[in-house]
This record gives C-alpha cells, structure tokens and sequence, in this order.
C-alpha cells in the first residue's frame, strides 16, 4: 500500500485539500491510502513548524506501525502552503528515526509542495513598512510567525564540521528504489551552517548534515507548484527556490501547457523569439512588465503584484469562472488585446478602491482583533501545554544522536550570523542541491494562494491539481 500524506497551510482544515484528496482517490482508488492530517487544524498552526511537524510524525509513525491495516511500503508527502513546511519537518524525523532506511524500510516516493515558503515569507527588510509587516506577522502569529520571518532561534541543533558530510544515498547503498539526486554530492564544511547565536529553524531544514535534507534527497520525485504572481501570501522566489522571479524581467515570455493552462514556462526574451507559436503544444507570450528597479527583483515580496501584472497585455481567455479550465489563450493579437482580471481593483480610479479606503477605518480593528484573539488562543494554548517542551527536547536529542552516529567530525566553529538576505540565500542553494522538478503556475486570481490548490470557492482553477495527480508516481 502506497501513504499519501497531504497538509494543509496556515490556518487551514483538511477540507482545502478536498479537492486533491477526492482526485487521488478516483485515480487510485485501490492502490493509495490518504492522510489528509488534521492534528494540525486552525489555530495549531500557529504552534511552529517544529510542533506541528512532530504532531503529523506521530501519526505517520503510528500508522506505519499498525499491522491491522494494509502494510504500508511506499510514502509520499504533499504540502500546501505552512504545510509544505510541516511536511519537511516530518520527514527529517522519520528520516533520523531510520524509517527510510535499514530492514523493513518504507520507499519514499513523491515529495511535493505547492506554494510552500521555503526560504519563509518575509517581506524584504529594507524599509519601514516592511519590517513593521515583519514584526507583526512574527507577533501575530506565535512561533510559526517567527520560523516564517527567519527571526527564531529553533534550528540550534547538533551540527558537525571539519571532514567531508556524504549523502545518505552513498552511505546506504543498499537502499531500495532511487532517490535521484542532482548531483551526488558530498558536503563540504563550508556548506554546513554556522553554529551562531542566530540559527533560524528553516535554515536548520536546509542543513545537507541534517535528517531534513538526507531524508530529502531520498525521494523518488521531488517537485514544487510556485505562483509566478498574484500570490500576496507567499512569494514566487521562495516556494521555487529561486532567487529572483524570471517573470518580471524585461523582455521575459512563457509558453502555456496546451493540457494546463495554468501551467507556463519560461521562455526566451522577447529579443529572441517572435510572440507566434513556436510549435504545437505551446505558444509564447510576454510575460508581465515589472515596474521595479532591477535593485529590487530578488525581493521575495513579489506576491503583492504589481499594477502592472495585473493589466498587462496578454489574451488570456481562461479567466472568468465558468470557462471551462482547459481553454487556451488565443495567440490572435496576444500583445494588444488587454487581459481581463479578477484583480479587486482594475486602476486607480475603480470606485472602489475608494470604498476600501472609506471602509479601512472599521475593517482594521475587526482585522486585527481577530488576529489578536487567534494569538492568545494559541499562547494560551502553549502555556497550558506541558508536553510539547518535552516533546521538542526529545525531537532535539534525536537529531543529535542521528549527527553523531553519520559522522563523528570536531563541532563546528563559531560564525557570524549572517542577514535576512543571506539566509534566504543559503536556504535556496542548500535545497537546491537536491534535483527539483519545478512547475511554475500563473493563475490570474487575486486570491491566487487559494485558488493554486484548488480550495472550496476557487476550484475553476483545477488544472493545476489534475497536473498534480496525473503526474504523481504510484509504483
């Protein structure tokens, strides 16, 4: 039997992932068992990526060892937004509890996240706004605010340094089925992390000398669903692992899938190719203008999209709902025939815009004491919560024991901590040692986080889910 575990993101319930759940099973309704976890529900959520990792660990464990269902002898991991985070956590514990590994291990087949922030979901902290953005998100929303914006200090654990760190797939030779991993590389100790006053978790996940990343490197698939714009909750550069959005480039063009076309790859510059079609299955398209400073497109604040995105010249007829999600765009006067939007405000002088700006007054209070009163929800529940300081304690030790029994090299020297942007950067090249297979999506949707998956309200973009399904290993 092949375990398909499937999490939902930030403030979420299994139910956004219905959609999914319902697909895979109508696919492979005799050779897949599905958790879609719910231990992590609402405002659990908020309790850390760590926290909420080891919850969904437990019960995969505890499902792995039930000998009164199916045996389970593949796995696969699919996480949506916080989870694509959750999901990384848990498997660097199974991977240091040797679930991947040795006699009777589970083959793990398909790791896939969709719009999961990587590298976090900070706004770039470069003026003022933004880090107020920053401090309240880490504020607001407890310990997995604080893991999102990089300013934790949860990934201090057990680090080594000084000889050469292999893969687990040269140390275990005899593993069954490939993980495939883009090159088979050996760590060196200056791609280790530095054991500093500030190690942030995610920066921990991406070590290559940790359980997080060998139990990465183990999967048959690796593949991540990034939003090329319009996500204002998680950015491009961050769930593609990437260090700038190519789409904002000037000149930049993509070609649609003709099977899904919410699925566009990114072509050659509009100096190089002509925007008629190329070929059969795919037709070139300039890709959104942006209206930033060169300086400024490694920002991971891409989300926010410009005005430029989302009036930008390109016939797109898949946009309205009702269409039907398979209809092409017309290559028929591509660049001077405008694009409709689901944007709430077309230009600067939509009444509405107004309207907001009139309502702003009393929606924000209601806004922020709704996110106040989830905080203290979840504070409350921390305080009240004695076994998850135990919990962690334990989770710690065992990576600890995990570094010593891979290799018994000298502690690692002490490094200056390093600023936002350079752990962003280190996060980004350390997971990309590993070989992704990146899909990126242009849903033109406001709510474009919501609608990537599919959620209830915004399902007239499923062709990025039934990508997802009919791509995914089972055997």
């Amino acid at each position: 039997m092949h375990l398909v575990v499937i999490h939902h993101g930030l403030w979420g319930v299994p139910k956004h992932m219905g959609h999914l759940e319902t697909k895979l099973r109508e696919k492979f309704p005799e050779t897949i068992e599905i958790l879609n976890f719910e231990g992590n529900s609402g405002t659990k959520t908020y309790d850390g990526v760590d926290v909420c990792g080891l919850r969904l660990t437990t019960a995969v464990t505890t499902r792995l060892k039930d000998d009164s269902k199916p045996k389970i002898e593949r796995i696969s991991f699919i996480g949506y937004s916080l989870g694509g985070l959750v999901i990384r956590y848990a498997i660097g514990m199974l991977e240091a509890r040797r679930v991947f590994s040795g006699e009777g291990a589970v083959v793990p087949a398909n790791f896939i996240t969709v719009a999961a922030p990587h590298a976090g979901a900070a706004a770039r902290p470069t003026t003022m706004w933004a880090r107020l953005y920053n401090n309240g998100q880490s504020s607001v929303l407890s310990r997995s605010g604080r893991h999102l914006t990089l300013t934790d200090n949860d990934g201090d654990c057990a680090k080594k340094k000084g000889e050469d760190h292999k893969t687990n797939r040269e140390k275990d030779a005899d593993h069954p089925g490939g993980h495939d991993v883009a090159p088979p590389t050996t760590v060196t100790a200056g791609d280790a992390q530095p054991h500093d006053t500030h190690h942030p978790l995610l920066l921990a996940m991406a070590d290559p000398a940790l359980p997080f990343w060998q139990g990465l490197s183990r999967f048959r698939l690796r593949r991540t669903f990034a939003n090329t714009l319009n996500d204002r909750v998680v950015g491009f550069t961050t769930s593609s692992l990437e260090t700038s959005n190519h789409y904002r480039r000037p000149g930049a063009t993509y070609s649609v899938d003709p099977k899904y076309p919410s699925i566009v790859v990114l072509g050659p510059t509009s100096s190089d190719t002509s925007n008629t079609a190329t070929n059969n299955a795919a037709t070139p398209f300039p890709a959104p203008p942006s209206s930033r400073p060169a300086s400024t497109l490694q920002s991971d604040t891409e989300g926010e999209p410009d005005e430029e995105d989302l009036t930008s010249s390109i016939n797109d007829t898949s946009n309205a709902p009702g269409t039907p999600s398979l209809l092409l765009p017309d290559p028929v006067d591509s660049v001077s025939t405008p694009r409709p939007t689901f944007s709430p405000f077309v230009s600067k002088t939509d009444p509405r815009l107004y309207i907001f700006y009139c309502m702003l007054p009393l929606l924000a209070p209601i806004a922020l004491t709704a996110l106040g009163t989830m905080h203290v929800i979840a504070s409350v529940r921390n305080w009240r919560d004695v076994d998850t300081p135990v919990t962690l304690s334990q989770a710690r030790s065992e990576l600890r024991a995990y570094v010593a029994a891979v290799d018994a090299a000298t502690a690692m020297e002490v490094e200056d901590g390093t600023d936002y942007e350079g752990v962003r950067d280190r996060i980004i090249r350390n997971l990309n040692r590993v070989k992704w297979e990146k899909v990126h999506v242009r849903i033109p949707h406001r709510r474009a986080h919501a609608a990537i998956v599919a959620r209830p309200d915004y399902d007239f973009y499923a062709d990025v889910m039934e990508k997802l399904v009919d791509e995914f290993v089972v055997s």
